[in-house]
């Protein structure tokens, strides 16, 4: 990290302490043997290494929108935001630690209370949406320090990759389909909060969109518009404000029917597209906190296990009794009948494939018994699995 950007950083760092009497610190990813200040490391029994912990938050902070609330072991809050030079991220600001919520909560999901109850209980104790304002100050602070923008924007579409997958997919002159299966699969990957997913999808249909030569320009318009619409939608599903994405899904669609040229379209739609991605994986519009989160990704990551509630409750450090009753108020449905949600998503999505045996689906699902994979699919789509298969149709847009 530049000397300078070191000193300003530094700065930062006093001026949060004093306005917020919270710890912040730098983190210098050229020079990894930083103490963090926090006398809780200093007299945790749980010997975690805090370099790693607050590296994780800052690559999360650079995936996600140049901000991250993240979690200790001892389940202490954290917000981190990066700082960029020359276009790489070389270190980052953070803030922490305090409790976020109760302090009740947090020491009762302690294992050794008597050691760290006193701790806990000696730090500020903050709200969601006070940890949630002072990430978005730190990240602007961050971004004021940096030589070049710390902010992480939505992908561009990449001419290279999506004309060798309009070439793998063989696509001929006779006949085009539009896959039109995207737009339910990236709701899909935006419900599980599968930023890496859904971004990609994103790109490879604007590349259809555009770079396939089969859509004249009021259609491409026409695309387009559907595609805001499912991510207004998605946007609605996974917590944002009804009335602010409304109002967004009418300025944006006229935005896209002043356009009057293929170029002006291009450069408007990507703008409205990062908005809306901006939007949906920016902490501070929706409604889960950093635990859920980590949960959602360790159940789609372990998708084809046997997952069971105290493996989910294990990986974010928090006690079975505390954690469930969390996830359930912040998205509606028990760890158990959102692993059976997430694996029949999974399932329907196989099922597609018709050379796919369903014994292998099931398997595939982390159901070692496909007697039962076939009453829990029941469950969530009142058909089996085979009828569900039969009925399958794949909606296409087909120009001949």
């Amino acid at each position: 990290m530049k000397k300078e950007i070191l000193s300003a950083a530094d700065g930062i760092c006093r001026s949060l302490s004093d306005i917020t009497n919270l710890n912040s610190f730098i983190i210098d990813k050229n020079n990894l043997s930083f103490p963090c200040g926090c006398f809780c490391c200093d007299n945790c029994s749980l010997k975690c290494n805090a370099i790693n912990t607050h590296l994780y938050g800052l690559n999360e902070a650079c995936r996600w929108g140049g901000k991250y609330i993240y979690y200790c072991a001892l389940g202490l809050v954290f917000c981190i935001s990066p700082i960029v030079e020359d276009d790489e991220c070389v270190g980052g600001i953070a803030i922490g630690p305090s409790v976020m919520g109760d302090y009740d909560d947090t020491v009762f999901s302690l294992d050794d209370k008597n050691t760290h109850e006193g701790i806990i209980r000696s730090l500020p104790c903050i709200t969601t949406s006070q940890a949630s304002s002072v990430s978005e100050i730190l990240r602007h602070l961050a971004v004021s320090v940096s030589d070049s923008s710390a902010s992480v924007s939505v992908s561009h579409i990449s001419n290279d990759y999506v004309l060798n997958k309009l070439y793998e997919e063989k696509l001929s002159n006779d006949a085009y389909s539009y896959p039109i299966k995207y737009e339910s699969q990236i709701h899909d990957l935006i419900a599980e909060h599968d930023q890496e997913g859904a971004l990609a999808l994103i790109n490879e249909l604007l590349g259809h969109i555009f770079l396939s030569g089969y859509f004249s320009f009021e259609d491409m318009k026409t695309r387009i518009t559907e595609l805001i619409v499912v991510l207004s939608r998605s946007s609605i599903d996974a917590g944002g404000n009804l009335n602010e994405l409304f109002l967004f899904n009418n300025s944006y669609i006229q935005e896209i029917e002043r356009c009057d040229d293929t170029d002006a379209l291009y450069r408007v739609s990507g703008a409205i597209i990062h908005k809306y991605t901006d939007y949906i994986f920016n902490f501070s519009h929706i409604k889960y906190s950093d635990s859920v989160y980590k949960a959602v990704r360790y159940i789609r990551e372990h998708i084809s296990d046997k997952i069971s509630i105290n493996d989910v409750c294990s990986h974010v450090y928090l006690s079975r009794s505390s954690f469930c009753k969390i996830f359930k108020e912040q998205t509606g449905k028990s760890i158990f009948d959102y692993i059976n949600y997430i694996k029949i998503k999974y399932a329907k999505r196989l099922l597609s494939d018709k050379s796919i045996p369903l014994v292998d689906i099931a398997l595939l699902c982390g159901f070692e018994d496909q007697s039962y994979f076939t009453k829990v699919f029941k469950k969530y789509t009142s058909m089996s699995p085979k009828k569900y298969r039969d009925g399958t149709v794949i909606g296409n847009i087909t120009k001949k």
